[in-house]
């Protein structure tokens, strides 16, 4: 059945997530190699399984600038504990954007302008102490 891309994206266009399982039918996709599928799922505002989405779009589509400007569309809290976990990796392939949505996230002033920023939502409180202890070994 996972053989033909376009019934499956016919399939997961017209039936309401609340008749499948996100998490499985994401399993699914990503075992059969429909990545894209797979991210899709993850990023229906109905299901928001946002760390799969982050994980598809850097381990197999290796979009890290995208990625980076996903991560800041999500509500600040959300999108810190995603950077601490993955911005080791960002860092690496797409250091200055990831820099800006680290100060933006942290509540620093920013030196460049972004189109993303102003959905952003900044971390209250220490936010520096705990985004620092996740990029320091």
């Amino acid at each position: 059945k996972l053989k033909d891309a376009s019934a499956l994206d016919e399939f997961l266009e017209k039936t309401p997530v609340s008749q499948y399982d996100p998490s499985v039918a994401i399993e699914v996709l990503e075992a059969g190699g429909y990545y894209g599928l797979a991210a899709a799922i993850a990023q229906k505002e109905e299901v928001e399984h946002h760390e799969d989405w982050v994980r598809i779009s850097i381990e197999h589509f290796r979009s890290y600038t995208k990625t980076v400007e996903y991560l800041a569309k999500l509500p600040g809290e959300k999108a810190r504990d995603l950077v601490m976990k993955y911005g080791r990796v960002l860092m690496s392939h797409a250091p200055t954007e990831t820099v800006e949505l680290i100060r933006d996230l942290c509540g620093l002033k920013s030196t460049t302008e972004h189109p993303w920023r102003a959905s952003l939502s900044s971390v209250s409180g220490s936010g520096v102490g705990k985004m620092l202890k996740g990029f320091l070994p």
